[in-house]
């Protein structure tokens, strides 16, 4: 996940970096993903601030949805850079398996494993074929969970559930109370008015 968000890294930080010179102060920046983009964000957003490219107070939390786990110790990280718990924000369906299929207890062969996906093996499109199925693909065990809950257009669905009633119970609201002011003063004559159309003339 680190050597996938370093490369992304590469090709963030020169928008940032224009971002920053454009806002200077003011930026504010927010990163987000699904799934492995979403663990990727956190990473690359982490990488921002441990390199002093941006401050903790330009950067909103970080959202992400069905995300694996990638902060193994990551309560140190955090504190030397003041950074509380409610800085990562990770939403899960309850059914997905992903985000609860990544340990930080990887044994050391499994990792000699993983790494030599890194190299050259002589089959490299059959490597490259057996990543992309992989990763493409929802994990053999979410037939025990919720099939759909993988899939992005359940978060997307269940993100669209939440904005409703967030309008419909902070917004809306809003809106009806500035409606009641506002009506008053629709309605009342303006104080620029013609005169002959505040007071007409009486008709024969």
């Amino acid at each position: 996940m680190y050597e996938a968000a370093k490369v992304i890294y590469e090709k963030v930080i020169p928008h940032v970096v224009d971002f920053l010179q454009t806002h200077g102060e003011h930026a504010r920046f927010q990163f987000t993903g699904h799934s492995l983009g979403g663990s990727i964000a956190v990473l690359v957003s982490l990488m921002l601030l441990i390199r002093n490219v941006v401050r903790c107070s330009m950067v909103e939390p970080f959202v992400t949805f069905g995300s694996p786990f990638v902060l193994c110790g990551g309560r140190k990280l955090l504190d030397e850079l003041t950074l509380d718990d409610a800085q990562i924000y990770n939403v899960i369906m309850h059914g997905d398996i992903v985000p609860r299929g990544f340990s930080c207890s990887i044994p050391g062969f499994l990792i000699s494993i993983l790494k030599l996906f890194k190299h050259t093996t002589g089959c490299k499109d059959t490597s490259n074929a057996a990543i992309n199925g992989f990763l493409n693909s929802p994990h053999p065990l979410q037939t025990l969970f919720d099939p759909k809950a993988y899939d992005s257009s359940s978060y997307l669905k269940a993100i669209k559930g939440v904005l409703r009633l967030h309008i419909t119970a902070t917004i809306v609201p809003k809106l009806r109370e500035k409606k009641s002011l506002l009506w008053p003063l629709l309605v009342s004559p303006s104080p620029n008015s013609w005169q002959h159309e505040r007071n007409p003339k009486p008709t024969n």
